[in-house]
């Protein structure tokens, strides 16, 4: 079976309904073997999909000899087509609520183009015991946890310092109770939030790697964070350590080899 993405998919179901408008016996004979293949590379040679489509009739169980078959014909055809477009209709609410969604693609380009880097990038805020058992689980990860503070300058400015340390293959932002910050008319809805830089430094990384390698790591409680990006799915910072088997979950669909011995 094809790996074929999901707006792919839909287009190749919908232009299977648009063919099929034309129930003629010569773009049935066409139509028939073209929707076979096209369901078997989407959902396997062995789906019910496939065997549905095959045990549709398409021609009148009966002709009669004393009539016009022509019409008959039509009409099975028809019924044949009618059947198969519910069929069609039943993959496509499967494919549009159960694959899952196309990256961009431009973040497709970019991530492809990032190799495996032993370098992993920490960004994070004033939380200090925070950042430091987040380094020490990468390195026991036997990797190399960059963070900005601990390279040298070099007579660099801080945004030039940051962008020479990002040739890495994969980023950890970590997201803490840094700021208090709350609505211009409404102080009532007071709540901690990160530091912007850590914000800042978050979209970047997106940018850079894509979003399947950046790992956002919260503090427990409240939080204030940017509404654009609240789809993101945040990973707890849990005192009893759940985060790291999440995070080499998501360092191993990056392609990083590690041993989980190394840290549980």
């Amino acid at each position: 079976m094809a790996e074929v993405s999901k707006s792919r998919a839909l287009g190749l179901l919908n232009d299977l309904i648009q063919r099929g408008k034309d129930t003629s016996y010569a773009s049935v004979q066409q139509w028939q073997p073209h929707a076979q293949m096209v369901f078997r590379n989407l959902f396997g040679g062995t789906s019910h999909y496939v065997v549905q489509l095959q045990d549709i009739r398409w021609h009148p169980a009966a002709i009669s000899s004393e009539r016009d078959n022509t019409l008959v014909f039509d009409r099975a055809r028809q019924n044949g087509m009618d059947a198969a477009v519910a069929i069609i209709k039943a993959a496509i609410t499967e494919v549009e609520q159960f694959w899952p969604d196309d990256l961009p693609s431009s973040t497709k380009q970019l991530s492809s183009q990032v190799p495996v880097s032993n370098r992993i990038f920490i960004v994070h805020g004033h939380d200090d015991a925070m950042k430091s058992e987040v380094a020490r689980a990468v390195e026991q990860l036997e990797l190399e946890p960059v963070i900005l503070h601990e390279q040298s300058d070099q007579g660099k400015t801080i945004i030039e310092k940051f962008e020479s340390n990002t040739d890495v293959g994969f980023a950890i932002i970590l997201c803490s109770h840094d700021d208090m910050a709350y609505p211009k008319n409404d102080k009532k809805s007071l709540l901690p939030r990160p530091r912007q830089n850590v914000i800042l430094e978050l979209g970047y990384f997106f940018g850079k790697l894509g979003r399947e390698r950046v790992f956002v790591l919260r503090r427990e409680g409240a939080m204030e964070l940017p509404s654009d990006i609240s789809g993101i799915v945040y990973t707890p910072f849990d005192s009893h350590g759940g985060w790291k088997t999440k995070l080499m979950k998501e360092l191993k669909a990056a392609g990083y080899s590690i041993d989980a011995n190394n840290i549980l």
